[in-house]
């Protein structure tokens, strides 16, 4: 098994390999935001939306550390991944998609439900389709936590049940509340963004599961993780949205064929950062 703890050294290494003239706190955490950006990524490209959206990822959480400026934050990976393409849309290809005209992150996607609606962290639209993004770093590697407070729904998620709401993803609620199957996954999350996604934008939709593992994925916790997520993929085939996963790894290398020099730079810069072994 790799540990939570495990992971986020190793990452932090690959942070000051890659960005020597940057110094990490004693947490993983760098002094500014910008600093946590790798080369080629600007502010501006997502500033806005993380400001409008609920996660708080550029609030401060303890001792002056803003959210965002962890080396092991999952906002800042997938922010580091996508950002660059609000000004290369063009070149963006997803899911054998292109064409893509909008994109934003910390996107609300209410599910018909009373209170804060789930937030994707990315959602990117072409004429086509509608594809919603959840992004995990080390969150997965914590298999009490999630098993604690990863399958948990608010009693009006039972009592409310909304229309537009597709029956395989209801079922599997349903299932998640009572059994408790899932330890690795965070499959209550996905659930309720399945929700979020099919009353905001119809059946056009898709929910893309991007998570991060090591180039040696062979430890326990990393299996376990995706043989939960074929499980969950077996069990809401043919539902609305549909769902899909990879490893930022995967994505990285059918990202790797483009053609446009910019993309082949990033790529480099985010194996870099974050493809590290143990």
């Amino acid at each position: 098994m790799m540990k939570k703890q495990d992971a986020k050294l190793l990452l932090h290494r690959a942070f000051g390999k890659a960005r020597p003239e940057v110094r990490l706190d004693g947490k993983g955490y760098t002094a500014t935001v910008e600093e946590n950006l790798i080369d080629g990524v600007r502010l501006t490209d997502f500033e806005d939306d993380l400001r409008q959206g609920n996660g708080n990822e550029l609030c401060e959480v303890a001792q002056g550390r803003i959210k965002f400026c962890a080396a092991h934050s999952s906002s800042a990976l997938a922010v580091n991944c996508f950002a660059s393409f609000k000004r290369h849309l063009a070149d963006l290809s997803l899911l054998g998609e292109n064409g893509f005209h909008a994109m934003q992150f910390e996107t609300r996607c209410p599910s018909g439900l009373r209170g804060t609606p789930p937030n994707l962290d990315l959602v990117i639209e072409n004429k086509n389709i509608v594809i919603g993004i959840e992004s995990k770093f080390t969150e997965h590697l914590d298999a009490r936590s999630q098993n604690k407070h990863g399958q948990e729904f608010a009693d009006s998620y039972m009592t409310n049940q909304q229309a537009s709401w597709d029956a395989k993803w209801v079922a599997e609620m349903r299932r998640i509340k009572n059994d408790r199957p899932y330890k690795y996954l965070d499959a209550a999350q996905l659930v309720k963004h399945a929700f979020g996604l099919k009353n905001t934008f119809g059946d056009d939709c898709v929910l893309l599961y991007v998570f991060w593992q090591p180039a040696d994925a062979a430890h326990q916790n990393f299996i376990n993780h995706r043989e939960e997520i074929a499980c969950l993929s077996r069990r809401v085939d043919g539902a609305t949205p549909s769902f899909t996963a990879m490893s930022y790894s995967e994505l990285w290398r059918a990202w790797q064929d483009n053609a446009a020099p910019w993309l082949s730079e990033h790529l480099a810069h985010l194996r870099a950062r974050y493809e590290v072994s143990a």
